[in-house]
């Protein structure tokens, strides 16, 4: 704009030019519309701003989002593998007292009667089968907590994720210079208002020649 206005103003500070009122008017109205455009796009760029930090914060929020979503499954992956591990520990355990037991011999000199022995089965087998449900509810429960984690995650996630969709939309949109072919127009106007202007002054020229040429 600048430029713009130094070259006119160059080109209107010839002594030999003198402007009429037509030029006057069709340069301020090409310079206006130059003018709006350029402080529409000024408008654009400050939105522009203003929609990539509201991007930059929900990429962040949505980082934030995955980051706990990660240490929370670890946490309860560790805790269930941990747990796991100790009732099977317990239930190698008691298979292998439970084989013990019934390789054992019963009699008067054996030390134990085969009442015993039953007793002593039973207790072994009611033992491992608490043991087996346990373990069979510990893995229901920490696969429904990782179910439940995996839902809130979702619920967290899906609208940032539109959030920062909607932001590079508006990004895209404001980042496309539509005021470019419009401030050409505007230029193109102004030219034209310049060869006009010259071609009025030209005929003038030509027409107070001959004046003076009649005259004489």
């Amino acid at each position: 704009m600048s430029n713009v206005e130094a070259v006119l103003s160059e080109f209107e500070s010839n002594p030999n030019i003198t402007l009429d009122n037509q030029y006057v008017m069709e340069r301020l109205e090409a310079l206006s519309s130059i003018g709006l455009q350029l402080e529409d796009r000024r408008r654009k760029e400050a939105s522009v701003d203003q929609e990539q930090k509201n991007l930059s914060e929900a990429r962040n929020r949505l980082k934030q989002i995955n980051t706990e979503y990660s240490i929370k499954m670890k946490m309860i992956k560790d805790k269930r593998n941990s747990e796991i591990k100790r009732l099977y520990c317990i239930i190698n355990y008691l298979e292998r007292e439970q084989d013990s037991v019934i390789r054992i011999r019963t009699g008067f000199f054996r030390g134990i009667s085969k009442k015993e022995k039953e007793q002593k089965e039973i207790e072994l087998f009611q033992e491992l089968n608490y043991k087996q449900r346990e373990l069979e509810l510990v893995m229901l429960n920490f696969t429904a907590g990782q179910s439940d984690l995996k839902e809130e995650y979702e619920r967290k996630r899906e609208p940032e994720l539109e959030q920062i969709k909607l932001f590079q939309k508006k990004i895209a949109v404001l980042e496309d210079d539509s005021s470019l072919e419009e401030r050409w127009f505007a230029c193109e106007a102004l030219i034209d208002s310049l060869n006009t202007f010259l071609q009025r002054k030209t005929a003038q020229s030509r027409k107070s020649l001959k004046a003076d040429s009649s005259g004489i």
